[in-house]
């Protein structure tokens, strides 16, 4: 029998058009911990509607094809150290043989399992990995076709998230990529890069505008992440921080032609600090602070000075490790 809506749905519905709508304005810690509730309840529900799938054996829509079919829904308040009250609702079947091993029968605490999900997800690539974290944690035995239902059904939760709308303009936007190794379906593990736009909106707010997957970093693809943050409502960046990658200035003004270009200098930072050994490391990276943070080349040159004069720095290779902060080679 096809579900009806309920209170809760719309209720749930509407917060995520709100957010979606008003560039996810959360204003303070309070808001947040109020939203986490729902959109955790929501998560559970679909999760456990995949679960239900794969205990009738056939997708929501289609004919049953033994003598057993989805029956509603059944609510349940679990309740969580954490985030405190979660709404839950369990689907049932016509038979009353579904017993949900997400959310257990009798069971009103999460202790800690909205973590748990998070490292499901995570661990979620390879099935045997996922089969055994599941039966060491709640001593669950699951199948590959079990823990491919549900997560398959909170695959549209994510994608929601990737391509909801954004804000119209950020002061200032974050470009980079972080490298990680990923196993393909041939089994193979290979390096990949995984482009992360952060921005920061007019209230000051971080929010992480999206992650994307590709074979390499380069300035194609930030290409295409620019338009398609376009696609998603932005209409202009006032700044735009990332490395100096080769075609990086050419790409982003091909999107966003009026955006000021700022080069990070965390790498080259790093960089300089490569020679300093473990025992001078934080009073180096604290004698370097005036040079990194001058307001021109002049200024850092005479910070740089002053530091290569100093007893710190007599004994720290300059022209190697230092002398090619930006600004003043």
């Amino acid at each position: 029998m096809k579900r009806k809506p309920d209170p809760f749905d719309k209720y749930a519905e509407q917060i995520l058009n709100d957010l979606k709508e008003s560039g996810r304005e959360i204003r303070s810690a309070d808001e947040m911990d109020n939203l986490m509730p729902h959109l955790l309840g929501r998560l559970l529900t679909k999760m456990l509607d995949g679960e239900m799938t794969h205990h009738l054996g056939y997708e929501k829509g289609q004919a049953s094809p033994g003598d057993n079919e989805r029956s509603g829904h059944s609510s349940k308040t679990l309740r969580s150290p954490k985030l405190g009250n979660i709404h839950v609702d369990v689907p049932r079947d016509r038979k009353g043989r579904f017993t949900p091993r997400i959310v257990p029968k009798r069971k009103r605490t999460l202790d800690g399992f909205d973590e748990k999900i998070l490292a499901l997800y995570a661990r979620g690539l390879r099935t045997r990995e996922t089969q055994e974290f599941l039966y060491d944690e709640y001593g669950m035995e699951t199948s590959a076709g079990f823990i491919s239902d549900v997560t398959e059904a909170i695959l549209p939760e994510l994608e929601k998230w990737q391509n909801r709308a954004l804000c119209p303009v950020y002061p200032v936007v974050f470009f980079d990529a972080i490298r990680i190794r990923t196993r393909g379906e041939n089994g193979v593990v290979t390096p990949r890069a995984v482009p992360i736009a952060l921005g920061v909106d007019t209230d000051g707010k971080k929010d992480v505008l999206g992650l994307w997957m590709s074979e390499n970093e380069s300035a194609k693809y930030w290409l295409k992440v620019f338009n398609e943050l376009q696609n998603r409502g932005v209409s202009d960046i006032l700044i735009a921080v990332t490395d100096e990658l080769k075609g990086m200035k050419e790409a982003l003004e091909t999107a966003f032609p009026e955006t000021m270009l700022q080069t990070c200098i965390v790498h080259p930072i790093r960089n300089s600090l490569k020679m300093v050994s473990c025992k001078d490391y934080k009073a180096v990276v604290a004698a370097l602070k005036p040079v990194c943070r001058a307001v021109n080349a002049e200024e850092a040159r005479q910070a740089l000075d002053a530091f290569a004069q100093s007893d710190l720095g007599e004994n720290i290779p300059i022209s190697k490790s230092c002398g090619w902060l930006p600004g003043i080679e």
